[in-house]
């Protein structure tokens, strides 16, 4: 699965954060704007700055297991 994402330096103040999160969903619904993405074969799904902090998470963990049942090291 292909994941873009807005992210923002830490410290923006959560009121900022909100709005750059609504416009991102408010952009989600254009029509023009759906069938580009879907012509790059991505999927948007909007959700909340706290659900993709959660989504990233646990993707983090579940790649840290599979990194360690690999066995792979950088050299």
């Amino acid at each position: 699965m292909r994941r873009a994402c807005a992210a923002t330096p830490a410290g923006i103040p959560p009121q900022t954060v909100e709005a750059i999160s609504a416009a991102v969903a408010k952009l989600l619904k254009d029509r023009v704007i759906l069938e580009r993405l879907d012509k790059q074969g991505i999927v948007p799904q909007a959700m909340s700055p706290q659900a993709f902090g959660e989504l990233l998470r646990a993707d983090y963990a579940k790649m840290a297991r599979v990194v360690k049942l690999s066995g792979a090291r950088i050299d």
